[in-house]
C-alpha cells in the first residue's frame, strides 16, 4: 500500500504531481495541521468531482509514495510524508508545488482581471 521510501521514484513522483488536482492534494496536505480526508475536493476548478475520482487521485499520490493513508470509519484520512522525502526529493517537490502556486495566481488575477473588465463594459452599455 504504502511503498518504501528505496522504492520511490522520481518519474512516479513528477507523474503524482502532474495532475492539478492531485498537486493541490499534496499542496494542501503539506499546509494542513493535521490528517486530511478527500471531501475538501468534492469542488474543484469550478466543477464537481466523484468520489471514486478522488479515491484515484488519493490512491495515486499514495503508490508515489508522496503520502500515507489510514483507515478511519468509512474513510481514509491522509498525511504526507515529507519527512521521509524532504532530503532526497524536497527540492523537486517545492519546485513543482511554487510553480503551481505561480501559475495558479497568475490564473486568478488575469481572471479578475476579465471580471473587472466585463463588467465594466457591461456597465458602460447600459
Amino acid at each position: 500500500m504504502h511503498p518504501a521510501l528505496d522504492d520511490i521514484s522520481v518519474s512516479e513522483i513528477l507523474f503524482a504531481l502532474a495532475d492539478p488536482l492531485r498537486l493541490r492534494i499534496f499542496a494542501d496536505l503539506l499546509d494542513a495541521d493535521g490528517p486530511m480526508g478527500c471531501s475538501p475536493y468534492l469542488q474543484f476548478g469550478g466543477r464537481t468531482v466523484a468520489k471514486s475520482t478522488l479515491s484515484k487521485q488519493f490512491t495515486i499520490l499514495r503508490e508515489a509514495g508522496l503520502i500515507r493513508s489510514e483507515r478511519k470509519g468509512p474513510g481514509l484520512l491522509s498525511v504526507t510524508r515529507w519527512s521521509e522525502l524532504e532530503e532526497r526529493y524536497g527540492a523537486l517537490i517545492r519546485a513543482a508545488i511554487e510553480a503551481f502556486r505561480a501559475e495558479t495566481a497568475r490564473r486568478d488575477m488575469a481572471a479578475m482581471r476579465f471580471g473587472k473588465g466585463l463588467r465594466a463594459d457591461t456597465t458602460a452599455a447600459a
